[in-house]
């Protein structure tokens, strides 16, 4: 196997070995406000993977690691949109592991819920 079919075949954000949750792949069209260069954006930004802790989503802007994130998304399996915060953990090109921060119980479990569902658990 050459160095590009090594590259091209590893996905982005899913390096399971290092990570303490488990990740679940999903396509999700969302939104992200972010506070990036002394302006609030609003950008639109689609989710790759979602694990109990966090969420991986491709936003097309830069923004660094430790900056603080508003989300809006529904969820797999939920029943209607939720808001969530968060903190970017880490970049690649314009892929962005968010950190969930300021969980309250309901949406921690919404967040536990989709989890299940997209592992096939129910």
């Amino acid at each position: 196997m050459e160095l590009n079919d090594i590259v091209s075949s590893t996905p982005v954000c899913e390096t399971q070995d290092m990570r303490r949750l488990r990740r679940y792949k999903i396509n999700l069209h969302m939104m992200v406000s972010a506070f990036a260069r002394g302006i609030n954006k609003l950008m639109p930004a689609y989710g790759r993977n979602l694990c109990e802790g966090g969420i991986c989503v491709f936003v097309p802007a830069r923004l660094a690691p430790g900056d603080a994130v508003e989300m809006a998304l529904q969820l797999p399996g939920a029943k209607a949109r939720v808001a969530l915060r968060g903190r970017i953990k880490s970049v690649e090109r314009f892929y962005y592991s968010i950190e969930f921060t300021s969980i309250d119980e309901r949406t921690r479990q919404v967040i536990a819920d989709s989890c299940r569902m997209l592992g096939g658990e129910q």
